[in-house]
């Protein structure tokens, strides 16, 4: 910290910025002896000895109070992870880009409002049903003669609505429609782990930390279930806007009380 005015000596400390605002006095000398009696030329007297000192002072102590606040707010910032705002619903009656889908569209009871995301096995919407808004997910068209995928599918859907934690995210309804099944849950404000790395390149110390012990939670609370998720990955974790975290995709986990579906030999999951 440097002081200065015209007319005396700087002042310089070293200062150690805590958590807590620090107060910070300091005078400073006139240059020469003989000048202390009087003010530097050309300021008026009553500017140069009392005015111009208090407002460094203050202007000091404001600055110091307003470092350590900063200081001490990056500890509660990360308490909320904000993730980007839900992409804007697209506009009834035109093609979502890059498809043959045009919004919204029935589904059964829903009305599918966009494509939320696209996997290599399903695709996510933002549906409504009786105005309550969800994500409803079905699988490829290309895969419904798949029958052990078909089983996956399904097992998810049993899965998520067996597990019940503020980490995990909520399975509302299952069901089928034609030949395509599919299951309801609930609507993320917020972005995939995935996006937010992207973007941001690293995570803060302390959200990482913040976040890796949602995570764990939940594994924690499926694990006593007998519930193995294994396919953990960013883009299976959703950071709401709220500052919640949720772990989702339950498509390859594996459950005691269910028979496996794993082939000997089979690779799962994803290996990047």
């Amino acid at each position: 910290m440097r002081l200065s005015s015209e007319g005396r000596d700087d002042l310089v400390r070293e200062i150690d910025v805590a958590e807590e605002p620090l107060a910070f006095h300091g005078v400073l000398p006139y240059r020469q002896a003989s000048s202390r009696s009087q003010p530097p030329r050309g300021v008026p007297a009553t500017t140069a000895t009392t005015w111009p000192l208090w407002t460094l002072v203050g202007l000091v102590v404001f600055l110091l109070f307003a470092v350590g606040l900063w200081v001490k707010s990056l500890g509660s910032l990360p308490a909320e992870p904000v993730g980007r705002a839900p992409t804007p619903s697209a506009v009834g009656g035109r093609p979502d880009p890059g498809t043959a889908e045009v919004f919204p569209m029935s589904f059964g009871d829903y009305t599918l409002i966009r494509r939320i995301g696209k996997g290599g096995m399903a695709v996510v919407y933002e549906a409504v049903r009786r105005g309550e808004p969800c994500a409803l997910k079905r699988p490829l068209s290309g895969f419904l003669e798949d029958t052990r995928f078909r089983e996956r599918f399904l097992r998810e859907a049993e899965l998520g609505r067996t597990l019940h934690h503020p980490n995990i995210i909520r399975i509302f309804d299952r069901g089928q429609v034609g030949t395509t099944p599919y299951f309801a849950m609930e609507l993320i404000q917020g972005e995939t782990l995935r996006e937010c790395l992207d973007r941001e390149g690293r995570l803060n110390p302390l959200v990482a930390a913040r976040v890796t012990a949602r995570v764990a939670e939940a594994l924690d609370y499926a694990h006593n279930k007998g519930v193995i998720h294994r396919d953990l990955k960013p883009s299976n974790v959703m950071l709401e806007r709220s500052g919640g975290v949720k772990v989702m995709d339950y498509g390859i986990a594996r459950a005691q009380h269910l028979d496996g579906l794993t082939t000997t030999g089979a690779l799962l999951g994803t290996p990047s």
